[in-house]
């Protein structure tokens, strides 16, 4: 490897002079600045495709406080020993490929800010050309009208929400039943597959 690595240094290679191009060719050059982002947040969950299914959690033998499944637990001022459990809980949320730019809010003043939002503004401040960060999707390649929803998904799913209590009642399962649980989910994926978004329009930031 070596030897072979050595005497591909060795071997003379043509060098190429930089050379101009037509008017033609950087005619059909595109691109652009910016990040391309892709976000994604599991919950007690893998992905697979369009379907979501929860991890392997304790089943009760082999948990030494018998919790039988994936959950948020939540206690509340003034009520230890008290526990709202969420029982089977796993899910996901996702944005795909937001684009983030630095741009420029516009030099005058778009009217739609009203004496409730300017209000909202320190006494002096002009938000008129400034600097801010910006996200957005890009749809220009879509017709007009078209169903599009790419951008982003979330599923969540929650089969029991109950009360427990003790000082461990966050791993307990005395209260089996439930008349409450959660499911966020939809159709384009499958019966019980992610509810799929689309985002029109931008978010711009500024002050950071």
């Amino acid at each position: 490897m070596m030897r072979f690595a050595l005497l591909l240094m060795l071997l003379p290679f043509p060098v190429l002079a930089l050379e101009p191009l037509d008017d033609g060719t950087l005619a059909g050059v595109s691109g652009g600045e910016g990040i391309a982002v892709n976000v994604e947040f599991l919950i007690n969950a893998d992905r697979a495709g369009a379907t979501i299914t929860p991890l392997s959690c304790p089943d009760g033998s082999a948990h030494p406080n018998g919790a039988p499944d994936c959950r948020l637990a939540l206690q509340f001022n003034d009520r230890p020993g008290t526990w709202l459990v969420l029982k089977n809980y796993y899910g996901l949320f996702s944005l795909n490929r937001v684009w983030l730019d630095s741009e420029q809010t516009p030099a005058t003043a778009s009217g739609y800010c009203d004496a409730a939002c300017q209000a909202r503004f320190p006494s002096g401040f002009d938000a008129n050309n400034r600097p801010v960060v910006q996200l957005s999707y890009d749809h220009s390649a879509l017709a007009a009208n078209a169903a599009f929803y790419g951008d982003g998904e979330v599923f969540l799913n929650v089969d029991r929400i109950s009360a427990e209590f003790g000082a461990t009642g966050y791993l307990l399962n005395d209260v089996t039943g439930s008349a409450l649980g959660l499911r966020v989910a939809d159709g384009p994926g499958g019966a019980n597959g992610p509810a799929r978004l689309r985002f029109d329009g931008r978010m711009q930031m500024y002050g950071y």
